[in-house]
């Protein structure tokens, strides 16, 4: 099993603005849309290759 690091980042950057906006540090959980968007593109990029 091949570990995608990017695709970790993007998960833990994702995590950790939403906690961040739960425990009330960001009054707008910055850049969550940017995340879901990456996150929606390196899916969609892995699962087009073929390994």
């Amino acid at each position: 099993m091949k570990v995608d690091i990017p695709l970790i980042a993007i998960l833990l950057l994702l995590a950790v603005t939403l906690l961040l906006f739960v425990v009330d540090v960001f009054p707008y959980p910055f850049g969550i849309l940017i995340l879901l968007i990456l996150l929606a593109a390196r899916i969609m990029t892995l699962s087009g290759k073929k390994y």
